[in-house]
């Protein structure tokens, strides 16, 4: 994964060892490519 979504997974609290399935694409968040990262994930 890249640095910039390790560092918003950090910014969210939300562990790296967690695999919450995404509520758009129905994958868990370590099966999301960068590209899908950027569909699925709104930025604030």
């Amino acid at each position: 994964m890249s640095n910039w979504i390790t560092q918003m997974f950090r910014d969210w609290g939300i562990k790296l060892t967690d695999n919450p399935t995404c509520k758009k694409c129905g994958k868990g968040f370590k099966e999301h490519s960068d590209d899908d990262l950027l569909n699925c994930v709104e930025i604030q």
